[in-house]
Parts: structure tokens; sequence; C-alpha cells
């Protein structure tokens, strides 16, 4: 697409390849689609030295400037590291996760609320400085129509405020995910919930983040409508949504699926935390073993990615048996090119997302492609309304055990879709036409 006029904007994204983090990718397919709509993308991230995982099959746009900028060390992140030398045989214990690895300590009394005030608005906070300091360099000796910051972390949308008010540019302010209103912030802080006082304070940032935007942009409708709520002064005309999406597949991409004679690959690609429970999944699995409706010869669950320690010990103490004979077995992360193989290769797709009624996992986009059988675990919300109007798989409550039996034994029964019917239903969410809606939106902004 040619226009007569180029537009240049400033992504503010900490995540971005070859950082694995899954939301590095929106932002780097936006990028590598923005500039067939005229826009040319200039993105501020982090150094490559600090991203958290290295994922050397995602590779970033090679048309964008891209400008690294290192985080400062923080006197929490120094304390989080100190801990996790103190903890590191308990995490060897654990299995080698990474997730609630800060000394339990800071559970208590006034710890708790010196640590909450400490994350203010998150642990990346180190970022905001050198962040700041290198986007005024870009503003200042750049073109720059617009602004675009992607949350979380919400270090990112602190710098875009920042930025927008002190150089007058306009702002789009994307929300990947919920904060201030999300209903899993009961599992923030060590799991034990933020304090009340960092809920209005957070619902008070986020409040003149929103007011200040020329737009907000949230992934889902749940999520816009949650949005709204929260901020009954925010306009309905600024808050659009704009879906997460997939990469096409390659041409060559074959999908696998064993014959009902063989064993059958149930996977979940992804990290399991906060409401991401599976211990009453696996009580379902185990009901039907003793039926004698699966065994761990027709029928395997692989559960791929990092796992919150007690998620992992709840599910284990609740069926040692298929743990021990390796019908339900926990696997390392992988980066994305070998995730993608294995989900061509599974017979079934698992997403557990507790009782989260707004949030769609970018998982789900790259699963509906592959056109194989999808089963949420899920309550009322979002991800099962999308699942069920896509016709991509099934939806049960994830505390029903009864229901997930039954379930399992329905999507054993369930044909994949053939891949033009899955490109079909799928077509909605390529990054190209979600890059399409971007653009068109920037350029009503900065009219």
């Amino acid at each position: 697409m040619i226009l007569d006029t180029v537009l240049s904007i400033l992504i503010v994204s900490y995540y971005f390849p070859p950082d694995g983090a899954v939301g590095a990718k929106r932002m780097a397919r936006f990028c590598q689609y923005l500039p067939e709509f005229g826009i040319r993308p200039i993105v501020l991230t982090i150094d490559q030295a600090s991203c958290e995982t290295i994922d050397p099959s995602l590779e970033s746009p090679g048309h964008v400037q891209i400008e690294r900028v290192r985080p400062r060390t923080t006197f929490l992140e120094w304390y989080r590291r100190r801990s996790e030398r103190r903890v590191v045989l308990q995490k060897v214990r654990l299995g080698g996760s990474n997730f609630g690895t800060v000394d339990s300590e800071l559970q208590f009394g006034l710890r708790r609320h010196f640590f909450a005030f400490l994350q203010l608005p998150d642990m990346q906070r180190g970022w905001y400085r050198p962040a700041i300091n290198a986007a005024a360099r870009i503003v200042t000796n750049s073109h720059v129509d617009a602004l675009l910051s992607s949350g979380p972390p919400w270090t990112a949308h602190a710098v875009g405020h920042t930025i927008a008010r002190r150089f007058n540019v306009p702002w789009i302010a994307d929300f990947r995910d919920q904060w201030a209103s999300d209903p899993w912030r009961r599992y923030s802080h060590n799991s034990q919930g933020s304090p009340a006082w960092r809920d209005k304070l957070d619902l008070w940032i986020e409040d003149r983040w929103v007011r200040h935007a020329g737009l907000v942009i949230c992934a889902t409708n749940h999520q816009r409508e949650s949005l709204l709520r929260a901020h009954s002064n925010l306009g309905g005309n600024r808050v659009v949504v704009i879906q997460n999406g997939y990469d096409r597949r390659p041409e060559n991409c074959s999908s696998r699926t064993n014959s009902k004679s063989e064993q059958r690959v149930f996977l979940h690609a992804g990290n399991l935390y906060g409401g991401r429970r599976i211990a009453v999944f696996c009580r379902a699995i185990a009901s039907l073993v003793r039926d004698g409706k699966l065994s761990a010869d027709n029928a395997m669950f692989s559960l791929m990615g990092e796992v919150a320690p007690d998620i992992e010990r709840e599910a284990r103490n609740s069926t040692p048996e298929l743990f021990d004979s390796g019908m339900i077995a926990f696997h390392a992360r992988v980066d994305w090119k070998r995730a993608r193989q294995r989900l061509e290769q599974a017979d079934v797709l698992l997403i557990f997302q507790g009782d989260h009624p707004t949030a769609i996992p970018a998982k789900f986009y790259e699963y509906l492609q592959t056109g194989k059988p999808i089963l949420a675990l899920v309550g009322n919300g979002a991800l099962g309304e999308i699942v069920l109007r896509t016709r991509s798989g099934i939806v049960v409550d994830p505390n029903d055990q009864n229901g997930i039996a039954t379930a399992i034994e329905q999507v054993l029964r369930a044909q994949p879709r053939t891949r033009q019917e899955a490109e079909l239903s799928a077509r909605q969410f390529d990054f190209r036409n979600l890059t399409a809606e971007l653009a068109a939106n920037v350029r009503a902004l900065v009219r």
C-alpha cells in the first residue's frame, strides 16, 4: 500500500524480540506490517542482556529502527537476586521453576507494604528513567507523529505518559492485559494480593493514563467494558479493541494427527500461574483411568512451560500415580519454533484460564490456525465465548470434575478441521489485518 503521507510512530515496549516473552510478539508483528500502511515504527525496548528469556526463533523485523536501553538495577531487583541465591536449594526441590522465589518473609507485616511500594508500578520500574532519557532523545532528534506504549509491564505506560505530556505527542496506550481492575490481582505479591492502598493508587494512576491518552487499545471486548466501568470519565469513543493474532503458518507446515489406535497427545503450551490450576483436571483424568476409558497407552498429557510451585505441588499430590506413570508430565519451555512443531504434532490443545473473565491468552490464536480441537477450562467470559464462536473446541468449567471428564471424552471424538477450514475461521486474526486496524486508528488520531 502506498500512501502520500508517511507517519512515524515511537513504540515503547519493554518486550521485543529476541525476548521470548509472549508480549514481544504483538509489537513485533505490528512493526513488521506498519510500513505497508505508510507508518514507520521506531522501537524503544530493553537491551538484549536484560531479557529474561532469549528466543532465537523470534526475529526482529529487519527494517525497523530499534533503540535498546538497559534498565537500572533497583533495590528490589538486588533483593530478589539475593533471595534467589538463598533459596536455590528450595528451587531445585520444586523442579527449577522461576516462580515464587522471593523470600517468603515478604508476605508478612510491614514488609509486604514496603515491597508493594517498591514495585510501583511493577518490578520493571528500573527501566523508567533510562527509557525516558532515550525517548526524549528520539523525539528531539527525529520526527515523531505519535507514540504507542504497550503494557504490561506498566512501566511502559509510565514512560508513554511522561513523554506524551512533555512533548505534546499524541499517545496510544495499548493494554494487552488488565491492570488496576485485573481480577487476578489477588495472586500478586507472593499470592497475598495487593494491599488495599496499592489497589486504590494503581486505579488512580491508571485513571490519569487513560484520561490523557488520545486512544486506549484493549485486547478483548470484555476488557474494554471492564476498563470503561472502572473509569467513568473515560469516553467509549477513545477505547477500541484490537485483538491478539497469529503469524501465518509456513506453506510447507503440515499437521499430524494420531490414529485412534495410537497414543493421543493433549498439549498445553504456556506457563501455569495465578488461577490456572490443574488439580481438578488431573482428578478428572484419574476418574477416566479408573473407569477404563483412558490409559497411559492411549493418552498422554503434556504441560509445556514454567509452573508455579504451588500449582505443581497441588497437581502432583492430587494424582501422584498419573505423574509416576508419565501419563501427565511437565516439560520445560521451548522456543517458539519448536513450540509450533509440538502444536502441529498434538491431537488436542489445552487452555487453562481459571475464572479470568476478560482475557484471551495469546496461545488461543496460535492454536486456532492449527485446526486441532481445543479444550478450554475456563469460567464465563471472553475466552469461552470466542472458542464457541469460532467452533474451535469445547469449553468446560475448570472446577467441574465430571464435566471435564465428559469433555475429554468428547474432544477425543472430535475431528480436526481441514487447513482450509482452520484458516477461514482464523483469517480475522491475521496480524496483517490487525495492523491495518491499528494504522487506521493512528492516522485518525494524528489527523
